[in-house]
């Protein structure tokens, strides 16, 4: 009698449990996995926290699994669809760690997205949004272990090489400093030296002091006034050499009438 009533008590439990994960299982929001190694643990763990560790048998797992992905990713477990639901399922997961998950492709590709790619502009948002993606890179190499990986030279050069003109000049001095200490530079040099430079440019009071307009250099008669000599062409190129963001910013005075001499603008990062 008594064994009957705790077996209708734990089978009342279990379908109430059931009934819960089936609410949080079709209103939870899970992203989907397209195949970038980048999101594969932050799609790993949304799957399990709501899918993976539920009470769900694995067919439906498997199948949840499968309705999730998308492109390639979708592409390499379809075959598990074909297999025993306990086989599909865990196998489907071996198949996406080996393709997009393992530690080797998600080093190789935070790697590849910090160093491939155009020099930042030289504006807040843009140097912050690279700042967080190097930090980004940076947590999780040395979370795999693979920090090694991004501290090499070739590496690190290509990371400074995406940097505007003050920056590198910056970065430069920096690195100066340190070897006369003995040291080497490494990654997480070049994330300390980055965000300081984005939390300078985005201090609410006196940020906007770097990104300020050029300091006005007089009118086009006062450039018209100088002579230039030994030269047949009339254009005066004019360098803003300072080590601020203001030293990317354009100048330029044309000439009133043909023959005059005019300034033209020139970008110190060679743009």
């Amino acid at each position: 009698m008594d064994s009957d009533i705790l077996h209708h008590l734990q089978q009342g439990q279990r379908q109430h449990q059931q009934l819960l994960e089936a609410i949080t299982i079709s209103s939870a929001n899970i992203m989907s996995f397209d195949g970038n190694p980048l999101n594969f643990f932050e799609f790993i763990r949304s799957f399990d926290s709501v899918i993976g560790n539920s009470s769900l048998d694995n067919n439906a797992k498997l199948l949840k699994l499968y309705h999730l992905c998308n492109g390639a990713a979708k592409d390499i477990i379809q075959c598990c669809l074909m297999m025993h639901q306990d086989d599909g399922y865990f196998h489907a997961r071996t198949l996406l760690i080996d393709r997009f998950g393992s530690d080797h492709k998600i080093s190789d590709a935070w790697i590849r997205k910090v160093t491939e790619g155009p020099v930042i502009q030289s504006n807040p948002k843009h140097l912050r949004d690279f700042a967080d993606q190097l930090k980004t890179c940076a947590e999780t190499l040395m979370a795999l272990g693979m920090l090694h990986e991004m501290s090499s030279r070739s590496e690190l050069v290509k990371v400074i090489e995406r940097l505007p003109f003050h920056l590198k000049s910056r970065w430069l001095r920096f690195v100066k400093t340190i070897r006369d200490r003995g040291r080497q530079p490494n990654i997480q040099h070049a994330v300390e030296i980055i965000t300081g430079a984005v939390d300078e440019l985005n201090d609410p009071v006196f940020g906007a002091l770097l990104m300020g307009g050029p300091k006005s250099l007089g009118s086009a008669r006062s450039v018209k006034e100088r002579s230039v000599s030994d030269t047949e062409k009339n254009q005066v190129t004019i360098l803003i050499g300072q080590d601020v963001p203001e030293a990317l910013m354009p100048l330029e005075i044309k000439a009133d009438k043909p023959g005059e001499v005019y300034a033209v603008k020139q970008y110190l990062d060679g743009r």
